[in-house]
């Protein structure tokens, strides 16, 4: 019996750029490729450290100064950028795997709450966080138990939040009326712009207004 090796897909493209262009073309594409990852990865680092930092951490200690603020987002960039490595250096670790663990999760907590939050009133609170647990938690353990790829858990868990928040909605509890109004208010806000960045349409309706 012959041992055979899992393929690794990861290296498809890296080989055939490799059999099919020569060496000038290919440091141009590893040079491409190579800052479009590092600006990637340090905007992704520096919005996760900052959120973590602002969102989380400063809830249980408000009074944190700047100079401390700053430090601790600093030492978050490390850390993120070390998970960043370890997750890269696994191997076989499929982009398309961790984009669908990490983006259907994202989709399907926030995809419901999101869409109907902006265009319907009666959304409630218990309808988000149904959504935001059912999409989390169906696609982690989708990824202990492999019911199907991260990719079609992650869709399931989008359809799912659409079909929750509705129905969650309209059987608990809306929100505070004056809550809810206090915060559409920014659809009837009054804005003035100059004529000439203006639509034809819109520069139409001035006119004869």
């Amino acid at each position: 019996y012959y041992h055979v090796d899992p393929p690794v897909y990861d290296d498809i493209v890296p080989t055939m750029v490799v059999a099919a262009l020569p060496d000038i073309l290919i440091g141009l594409v590893l040079l491409v490729v190579l800052s479009a990852s590092i600006s990637t990865l340090a905007s992704l680092v520096l919005t996760s450290s900052s959120t973590f930092i602002s969102d989380f951490i400063k809830t249980f200690r408000p009074t944190m100064s700047k100079k401390t603020e700053l430090l601790l987002v600093r030492m978050m960039c490390a850390v993120f950028i070390v998970v960043s490595v370890v997750i890269a250096l696994i191997p076989n670790s499929l982009i398309t795997s961790l984009m669908g663990l990490s983006w259907g999760a994202l989709a399907g907590a926030f995809l419901g709450p999101f869409l109907f939050g902006l265009i319907w009133k009666r959304t409630s609170r218990a309808a988000v966080w149904a959504s935001m647990i059912c999409g989390v938690g169906l696609v982690t353990v989708n990824g202990f138990a492999g019911w199907m790829s991260p990719t079609a858990m992650g869709a399931a868990a989008m359809l799912l939040s659409l079909i929750l928040v509705p129905l969650i909605s309209l059987i608990t509890p809306a929100p505070d009326k004056a809550l809810v109004d206090s915060a559409f208010t920014c659809y009837d806000e009054i804005v003035k712009v100059k004529r000439k960045d203006m639509l034809e349409e819109n520069a139409a309706d001035d006119i004869q207004e």
